[in-house]
């Protein structure tokens, strides 16, 4: 319920700029169609960002550590 809550949010915040922007033709197709596909997308986008984030998060963590390590061996 709570990704459907925000890509609510984000899909009407983003029609309001879009509806304001004067440099878009409102006729053009393309950028209605990303319109409405990106908030479709949320539920697989965010859930692998975080992942990918946590990964990285956790190799950093791990190289500061054998850095961290090494140099208090020597």
């Amino acid at each position: 319920m709570w990704y459907l809550t925000v890509s609510a949010g984000f899909f009407f915040y983003w029609l309001k700029l879009f509806l304001n922007d004067k440099s878009t033709p409102k006729s053009d197709l393309f950028s209605w169609i990303i319109l409405v596909i990106a908030p479709l997308l949320w539920p697989i986008s965010v859930p692998a960002s975080v992942l990918e984030l946590m990964t990285k998060s956790s190799e950093s963590r791990d190289e500061m550590n054998l850095y961290v390590g090494e140099n208090q061996l020597g």
